[in-house]
Formats: structure tokens, C-alpha cells, sequence
């Protein structure tokens, strides 16, 4: 059994190297980037760079993987599975609706549900895909500091991509700066965490301004910044 209170990122670098298929093309897998244990879900998370065999890009492939149910209370099991397929269903939804040219989120690739090997964590149980293109910039947790004008410049485009997400009938409800990359070089912001969306009415959401609830919920004026 691979209990859940294993550190993160130790698990799934193994898989470096790996090829998988999804919707056709095939995908190999270069670098683990982040592993990360969800509880609610009892599942691992992984985002891989990787490379796509039809145009050489480099593309990132997402992966949950399905943990040992023991953690799970018996009678609770069938619904935290229903959960879990309905989130990563919900999750490519709203990445494929949402998918911009302009590399402001993610252009989605395609997705599989495919079940676990021998090899893998906890064979037998579901293995959900996600491939999906790699944006431009880091995550702005890892900068170590910022000017005032590029904090206003990440938050004038936040608000621009979360009207946009509103638009396509996606609203963002799990804020999170892991999830805002940019690149200091063209002042480009975009977002990644398709996980923190859900498909939605937007007829009953207030259009999405920098002033919004659903922007400053990212807190971004807890960045280390400058006043200029």
C-alpha cells in the first residue's frame, strides 16, 4: 500500500520517460513538475512536461491517479468516486471551453480515463489524463519580488481572462496563486488551474472587473512588491 502521508514528488518521478497515448497522440514524458496528495479525493495529482509526438512541442500532461481506497469510509466510496470522475470531467470541460490562442490559458489537447497498470500506484483503479499545451512564465509564487506596475499589469489581466472564463459558462471558485503564471519579459499573465473551475450559469455572475471579489480572492497584493 503507498499510504497518502508520503511527501509530494517523490512518488511519480519514476514515470520520467514513460509514453502516453492520449486521444491518438503520444505523449512522453520528460520532467515531473509538481506531485501534490489530495485528500478529499484520495488521489496523487501530477503535472509532467512532456513532449508531443505529432509536432515536437512541449506540451504538459496532468495525471490523477487513484489511491487505496482504505482511506475512505466503506459507505462513502461509490460517491467519492462519482466525485472524482465528475471533477476531472468538469475540470477538461472547462479547459477545452476555455482555451485561448493567445497562450492565456491553456490549449487543450485531450483527455483519457484510463485505468492503472501493474507499475502504477494502486492497480486496478482509475488513471484520468489531461494533455493539454504549456503556457509562457513561472508561477508568481516563485518570484521573489515584483514592482507595483507588474502586480497592476497581472491583475489587469486576471480580471481579463476570469470575464472571459465567465463567458464560456466557467466560474472560478478555488482561487489560487499556484495557478497565475507570468512571464516578466512581455508582461504576460496566465492561468493554469482548470481544476479551481466549475461549469456554471453566467447569468447569474456579475461581469468580472479588477475590483471583483473573484480577483482580489487570488491576493495578490500579498506578492512582494515595490511601490513602483
Amino acid at each position: 500500500m503507498i499510504y497518502p502521508h508520503f511527501p509530494d514528488g517523490i512518488l511519480l518521478k519514476k514515470h520520467v520517460g514513460r509514453i502516453i497515448r492520449v486521444q491518438g497522440v503520444q505523449y512522453q514524458l520528460e520532467r515531473l513538475m509538481a506531485e501534490k496528495y489530495d485528500h478529499h479525493l484520495v488521489q496523487r495529482v501530477a503535472l509532467f512536461e512532456a513532449k508531443k509526438s505529432d509536432t515536437q512541442e512541449t506540451a504538459v500532461v496532468k495525471f490523477r491517479f487513484q489511491m487505496d481506497p482504505d482511506a475512505i469510509l466503506e459507505t462513502d466510496r461509490e460517491a467519492v468516486l462519482i466525485m472524482a470522475l465528475n471533477w476531472f470531467r468538469a475540470e477538461a470541460g472547462c479547459l477545452q471551453a476555455c482555451e485561448t490562442r493567445d497562450h492565456r490559458t491553456p490549449k487543450f489537447y485531450g483527455k483519457e480515463e484510463l485505468v492503472q497498470g501493474s507499475q502504477d500506484l494502486y492497480p486496478g483503479g482509475y488513471m484520468h489524463v489531461i494533455a493539454m499545451s504549456k503556457v509562457p512564465g513561472s508561477p508568481v509564487t516563485t518570484f521573489s519580488r515584483f514592482t507595483r506596475r507588474e502586480i497592476e499589469t497581472i491583475r489587469k489581466q486576471l480580471a481579463e481572462i476570469l470575464e472571459y472564463t465567465r463567458q464560456k459558462g466557467c466560474h472560478y471558485i478555488l482561487p489560487n496563486k499556484e495557478d497565475l503564471f507570468f512571464d516578466r519579459t512581455s508582461m504576460h499573465t496566465a492561468l493554469v488551474g482548470f481544476a479551481g473551475l466549475a461549469l456554471d450559469d453566467n447569468s447569474n455572475i456579475d461581469p468580472i472587473t479588477e475590483s471583483s471579489f473573484e480577483v482580489t480572492a487570488f491576493g495578490l497584493e500579498s506578492l512582494p512588491h515595490g511601490r513602483r
